[in-house]
């Protein structure tokens, strides 16, 4: 759930290092040199390099670099430095956490508010897979999705949301038939162990990898890092709560 790349990561601090560029071409340079896994604080300098040319020459970012794709593409060529692209096993295990306790918590609390034991049906349990093959797409070829959401946003929402989300409800449609029944206590004690493994895999792992320009200090405050640990058990804990307040 936690999101290890956004398509445009650290927005605010590209509009503090270069406020003289215009925002549609500095939001295209930091999106391409996202896609080629240039470091932040690489992306930093450049960002200010280009915004102190634009302030004393008095161009535009257009006139004086060219298309913002294929400028990137030449800082790119002149550093060596890369962002690993791999996920590591601590990211997916949070990720697949968080998925799992998601589902199991909203699953334990509406059987807790009707009274019922957790009823697993062939359904729900192949909309979980198919949840997580989703899920697991997106972290293995993110930068292919991120590009496929820039360029092509329809096709992207119809691939990684509409379409999913209609197979899901599909599934637990047609397969309704119980294979597991279990306490719903059981399910939520479950739901807030692997909300604590995702919590804790981000605390841990928190893809520090801000646009920063010279002299910003480089390390992740408490409270950056407590947000991206609490980010998927704070949604669930909110959407239970709702739950138990419409009841």
């Amino acid at each position: 759930m936690n999101d290890t790349h956004a398509p445009r990561p650290g927005h605010m601090d590209d509009e503090r290092l270069a406020p003289h560029l215009e925002a549609a071409w500095r939001d295209e340079f930091v999106f391409e040199l996202r896609m080629l896994d240039v470091p932040g604080d690489v992306i930093g300098d450049a960002l200010v390099t280009a915004d102190t040319h634009v302030a004393e020459s008095g161009e535009t970012a257009q006139e004086a670099f060219g298309d913002p794709k294929i400028y990137a593409q030449e800082i790119a060529g002149s550093t060596s430095r890369r962002v690993d692209p791999r996920l590591s096993v601590r990211t997916v295990v949070g990720v697949v956490a968080g998925v799992a306790g998601t589902l199991g918590a909203i699953a334990s609390t509406l059987a807790w508010l009707d009274g019922t034991p957790v009823r697993l049906s062939v359904g729900m349990l192949s909309g979980l897979a198919l949840a997580l093959v989703v899920a697991g797409v997106l972290l293995v070829r993110s930068t292919w999705a991120l590009r496929l959401m820039k360029d092509r946003t329809v096709l992207a929402a119809l691939l990684f949301g509409a379409v999913p989300a209609a197979a899901v409800v599909g599934l637990i449609a047609i397969g309704r038939d119980p294979v597991l029944e279990g306490s719903p206590r059981l399910l939520g004690v479950l739901s807030v162990v692997l909300l604590a493994v995702n919590a804790l895999t981000f605390w841990l792992d928190p893809d520090d990898d801000r646009i920063l320009g010279p002299g910003d200090d480089r390390r992740l405050s408490r409270t950056a890092r407590l947000g991206a640990a609490l980010s998927t058990p704070g949604t669930v804990a909110v959407i239970c709560a709702f739950l138990w307040l419409v009841n």
